[in-house]
């Protein structure tokens, strides 16, 4: 007989499930699937299927750079966005620079993922052994990317291919050094005084009226008003 806690924990596994795949499937739509569109747009209106083979080089194989770029940006602007005051183009700013970041984060997970399945797939090893099959994938990525970068050094990011090589270690040292005002980026959205002060400017700079402060009946002055 099946007991009511048992139900309970089976509706409790299925939403978990059910949000987790929802939620894979957010990712998935949003840093893969609406940039592989993209570049197909900008295809189109070119009339050049390089110009998308182009971008979809430079976001699913050198997200690193991406990384970079994005990570330099924040730490030179000492923010995660420009203020401008203006709620909308803040906002704008945010989700541009978190996108990104998020985008080439996700980018480089999945192609570990993949190659982490693929090797346990495979004849040397199987998918029970994920600390090995993930080291490796990991190991591929890394291998790929300076292969990648070494392809693209002298044309694309007109750069001598040694001092392309540095980019992974930039992008890593640039994200740690952006992490800060990220954090900081994404809770002045919630609440902007934390990070600008505004809400310590403004306690400083409140006083009481004159009236209220010399009486010492308060409902009198309340009534009057």
């Amino acid at each position: 007989m099946v007991t009511a806690v048992e139900v309970k924990g089976i509706g409790r596994g299925l939403f978990s499930k059910t949000f987790g795949k929802l939620f894979g499937f957010f990712f998935v739509f949003i840093f893969l699937v609406i940039p592989l569109i993209y570049a197909i747009i900008i295809s189109v209106e070119q009339n050049d299927m390089s110009v998308g083979m182009s971008y979809i080089g430079k976001r699913f194989l050198n997200p690193l750079n991406d990384l970079n770029e994005q990570s330099l940006k924040v730490i030179e602007n000492e923010g995660a966005y420009p203020r401008t005051g203006n709620f909308f183009k803040d906002f704008g700013s945010f989700v541009v620079t978190y996108w990104v970041l998020l985008g080439a984060i996700y980018i480089l997970y999945r192609w570990t993922w993949f190659f982490a399945k693929v090797w346990g797939f495979s004849h040397w090893s199987n998918d029970s052994q994920k600390f090995i099959n993930w080291s490796l994938g990991i190991i591929i990525v890394i291998v790929l990317t300076f292969g990648y970068l070494a392809l693209i050094a002298e044309n694309e990011l007109e750069m001598p291919v040694k001092d392309a090589w540095k980019i992974p270690f930039e992008a890593n040292k640039n994200l740690i050094g952006a992490a800060p005002y990220l954090i900081k980026g994404a809770n002045s959205v919630l609440d902007p005084s934390i990070i600008d002060g505004n809400a310590t400017d403004n306690l400083s700079n409140f006083t009481l009226p004159p009236d209220l402060i010399n009486s010492t009946n308060i409902t009198e002055i309340l009534s009057e008003s």
